[in-house]
């Protein structure tokens, strides 16, 4: 588990109620203002107050560190759609000031699915920073369903295996 300043904070004892929901809040908020229209210049103009220098960041698709990477990473995702908003439908606060968001994601992919909207739902695990940055950043999806399946080949492979597993 990555160790981050906020458990330092707890176990020294200065984390109040009022603190945490500050905090809570303003990680769904920064976390809600990076994705809620995802593009080139919104990830250019965003990364830097959204996200701490030192993010690991982990979206089972890929697995990067550093806040350099991480923007390459989001301006590259952005090139490929054509459009892609994530919408929260609830969050959560956890132990240590992990911050838990649920959403959905619709997008419409440049080369695959062409036209067709994709809706994927999700999970991500936060933490921040001691400046409120997002310091970890982890997505749990099933990206099967919500991007795979839409591939040619691996999308017809992914679907029937999916139903001879629940036959």
């Amino acid at each position: 588990m990555l160790e981050t300043n906020s458990e330092a904070r707890h176990e020294a004892g200065r984390v109040t109620d009022a603190t945490e929901a500050l905090h809570f809040e303003g990680v769904v908020q920064k976390f809600a203002n990076f994705f809620r229209d995802l593009t080139e210049d919104s990830v250019r103009s965003k990364i830097e107050e959204t996200y701490h220098p030192e993010i690991v960041f982990d979206d089972t698709l890929h697995q990067l560190t550093g806040r350099d990477a991480l923007k390459d990473y989001m301006v590259r995702t952005a090139k490929g759609v054509v459009g892609c908003r994530v919408k929260i439908l609830d969050a959560s606060p956890g132990a240590r000031g992990a911050v838990y968001v649920r959403w959905e994601m619709v997008m419409q992919l440049k080369r695959v699915a062409k036209g067709e909207t994709l809706k994927s739902r999700g999970m991500s695990h936060l933490e921040a920073a001691d400046d409120g940055r997002i310091i970890f950043h982890r997505d749990y999806w099933d990206s099967t369903a919500g991007l795979f399946e839409h591939f040619p080949v691996i999308g017809r492979v992914l679907r029937w295996i999916k139903s001879r597993i629940a036959a």
